[in-house]
């Protein structure tokens, strides 16, 4: 009997050539990163084709994971990330039956490998955050134009009314800002200085930064902070400059993975530009400038800035609302939690950043985005009630009067989620009353052990008394370990 082929594939850039270590039965894409010391394999359908990495084939009789994964030896990063894509499909045909009557069937395997060179300063494509034109959820119809328009005049009685700057402030030397800036490029590092940490410890990070590299004086970037110092300098020096801005090393590298991405992309655009006989303009003779992305579409511009490596749905779309002035909708921890209370989020979801800027994106009128945004920052900064660390019932939750209160449902976690922690908390108790119950019947019984002994031998001799209340005492031991 002729064995079966097994075809696999050798996601080594260097070699890419076919294996035969598993079985390919249906159709798989895998994805993986020279980058990174751990390829992930997203399988399209189910299959039990795994790459020659290590990883034990499937054999034909288990049954197939929906998703597998396989570690590499890890290694020093390359100089340009190749995102490597293989797409293995299987086709069976069946030929006209031969002189005993049996149906032979031809297997083709084809097998298509494409290969994405990446910058270390990019993102893979396929893992890049998608402009959205829909909601992701179609069903919930909240918020709409009265809605927001009632919670706009409310708010704005309270902090004032909040519209689109008419013209961009100077750079700020001593708070990160979320891309209040001309210049893109500043506006679009500090953005990312200012994730996953607190205003206070952001605002370090900058103090700090002016300190060891100073202000730029020439560029689309004046009188902001020294990008292009940051660029010539080390990634060392960087991590120190921002060591109090939170998760430093990550952001460290990101910013100097941007900034060499920005420089090598802009000598491209800048050769090409003069081998077309078009003149430079002002920002162009700037290196790192990115001002040619405001003369985009805001899709376009969008995508463009999510291509960078760490920048997400929120950071581009802060930075196209506030430098390139354009009506998004970023959502923030006031902005989500805020968005949840008043019921615009589904109250059966988990609590989604990305989906509640998307959907509220759908659903707020545009000339109402920047005003809401800003709104719901200032309010949930300063409203007691509204804020993060609210404890309802206090004293000063009594004391706050918030002029949306009626509006509000201040629910903690989604239902399903407070379903989930009843049962864990009623199976906690349960457990904690059982062991109670244990040790009170164990009591109970070692009294009555006790009790009995003692009562039966009351008229032997002292030394007959006291073997009696051993053996008791030994029983009552047995008792407690078979317990």
């Amino acid at each position: 009997m002729a064995p079966k082929r097994r075809t696999a594939i050798d996601t080594s850039p260097a070699t890419k050539r076919a294996k035969t270590t598993a079985p390919a039965r249906r159709s798989a894409r895998i994805i993986a990163s020279t980058q990174s010391s751990t390829l992930d394999f997203k399988v399209v359908r189910s299959t039990d084709l795994i790459a020659g990495t290590g990883v034990k084939p499937v054999s034909d009789d288990e049954d197939i994971k929906p998703t597998s994964s396989a570690t590499v030896p890890s290694a020093n990063a390359p100089a340009t990330q190749v995102d490597l894509s293989v797409e293995i499909e299987m086709e069976e045909t069946a030929t006209p039956r031969s002189k005993a009557g049996k149906i032979k069937k031809e297997r083709k395997i084809r097998v298509k490998v494409e290969e994405e060179i990446l910058h270390p300063g990019l993102t893979a494509t396929k893992k890049r955050p998608k402009w959205h034109t829909t909601s992701p959820w179609p069903d919930h119809e909240s918020p709409s134009a009265a809605q927001c328009g009632e919670v706009v005049h409310l708010l704005a009685a309270l902090h004032g009314d909040k519209p689109p700057p008419k013209a961009m402030p100077p750079p700020e030397m001593d708070r990160a800002g979320c891309g209040e800036n001309h210049a893109v490029h500043d506006a679009l590092l500090r953005t990312l200085l200012s994730a996953n940490t607190s205003e206070g410890n952001a605002a370090k990070a900058v103090k700090k930064m002016v300190k060891i590299y100073g202000v730029a004086e020439t560029g689309c970037g004046k009188h902001s902070l020294n990008w292009q110092a940051v660029h010539d300098g080390s990634v060392e020096k960087l991590e120190d400059a921002i060591n109090q801005g939170g998760i430093y090393k990550i952001k460290a590298a990101c910013i100097k993975n941007i900034l060499s991405c920005v420089v090598s992309e802009n000598k491209e655009r800048y050769a090409k530009l003069l081998s077309e006989g078009k003149e430079l303009d002002e920002d162009d003779h700037d290196p790192l400038s990115l001002q040619h992305l405001k003369q985009l579409m805001t899709p376009e511009a969008f995508a463009e800035l999510v291509r960078y490596h760490g920048i997400g749905s929120k950071t581009a779309a802060c930075v196209l609302m506030f430098c390139f002035q354009r009506a998004l909708f970023p959502v923030d921890t006031h902005v989500a939690r805020l968005s949840h209370w008043l019921g615009w989020t589904p109250p059966d979801k988990p609590k989604d950043a990305d989906k509640t800027m998307w959907h509220c994106h759908t659903k707020i009128p545009e000339h109402l985005r920047y005003r809401l945004h800003q709104l719901f920052y200032f309010h949930g900064q300063e409203c007691y009630r509204c804020a993060a660390d609210t404890k309802i019932g206090s004293p000063a939750w009594k004391a706050c009067v918030c002029p949306i209160e009626h509006l509000l449902n201040r629910r903690k976690e989604p239902e399903m989620l407070k379903g989930q922690s009843l049962i864990t908390s009623m199976i906690k108790k349960a457990k904690t009353e059982v062991v109670e119950a244990e040790d009170s019947i164990a009591a109970s019984i070692s009294e009555t052990v006790v009790r009995s002994e003692v009562l039966h031998e009351v008229d032997a001799e002292p030394s007959a008394l006291n073997g009696s209340l051993e053996q008791s005492s030994k029983g009552m031991d047995i008792g407690m370990s078979s317990l």
